[in-house]
């Protein structure tokens, strides 16, 4: 590609994104107290799916791998790849651990135990959180899937 051809590629990935942005959020704003009606999921799902069918291809007109590599990239994270992702979050879960009051880890615990899958790819409350989190291996890492684009 040269490069007037990949402007004007990047142009109407951006344009399309923004379309289909702009009309999911309006489609999942509506409330059945303000607008008599809820869009259903299975409405949503096609929008979200285009959303990040875009973002990834958007990255890869960039020259990157995944969309992952382009957001850390375009928000100057310091983190680089989902190993450091899960490091850190290692980390933090040792600090919460040692450093924290009691309800501190009971409300961060609890809420990460909302995050995780449970062993069928679904999302599970898990009544033992803590010990889940303490006994934790990579593989179970709760935002796995978001950062396999």
């Amino acid at each position: 590609h040269n490069s007037k051809e990949m402007k004007e590629q990047l142009k109407e990935v951006q344009a399309r994104l923004s379309k289909i942005e702009s009309k999911f959020l309006l489609l999942s704003s509506y409330t059945m107290e303000q607008h008599g009606k809820v869009t259903p999921t299975q409405k949503l799902l096609p929008y979200l799916y285009e959303i990040i069918a875009l973002k990834q291809h958007y990255s890869v007109l960039l020259g990157y791998d995944s969309y992952l590599q382009y957001s850390l990239d375009y928000h100057s994270s310091s983190l680089k790849n989902v190993d450091q992702i899960k490091n850190l979050h290692d980390n933090f879960v040792v600090a919460v651990q040692k450093f924290s009051s009691r309800e501190f880890q009971d409300k961060y615990f609890n809420v990460m135990s909302d995050a995780y899958l449970t062993d069928e790819n679904t999302l599970g409350n898990h009544e033992n959180a803590r010990d889940i989190e303490r006994n934790r291996t990579t593989s179970s890492f709760p935002l796995k899937d978001y950062f396999e684009f």
